[in-house]
């Protein structure tokens, strides 16, 4: 009986997450200063001013915002800061290197000043 409550409370709560809706407080220059909790745009429009836009946690290709993301109106979708300054947005609004990483199952990390993936030291 208890495993079969804990389901129920568990469904439940995935349910009421989502139907939850969230906003994005934009800057004048379109970055992202807060995101929230909401039940539509007009909420945090009248209550605390400012402007407003929704953000999708679980949106195919569209990326949830946060704080200092900025706002692309053309594709209605956030972009998050610029990992490195060699680094290209792509059309989906991902950062991506100008080299690949390799694929040989090794950890690597961004060397910005060789402009090149170096292995990982564990």
């Amino acid at each position: 009986m208890k495993y079969i409550i804990s389901i129920l409370i568990l469904l439940s709560t995935s349910i009421a997450f989502a139907d939850t809706r969230y906003c994005a407080e934009l800057d004048k220059d379109d970055t992202v200063k807060r995101v929230i909790v909401c039940d539509n745009l007009e909420w945090p429009t009248q209550r605390l001013g400012g402007r407003w836009v929704e953000t999708f946690m679980n949106k195919p290709d569209h990326n949830y915002a946060g704080k200092g993301y900025k706002f692309h109106k053309d594709k209605s979708n956030f972009a998050p800061k610029q990992p490195y300054a060699s680094w290209s947005l792509d059309e989906k609004l991902k950062w991506q290197p100008p080299v690949a990483m390799p694929k040989d199952g090794k950890m690597y990390r961004w060397d910005e000043k060789t402009g090149d993936w170096t292995e990982a030291i564990r």
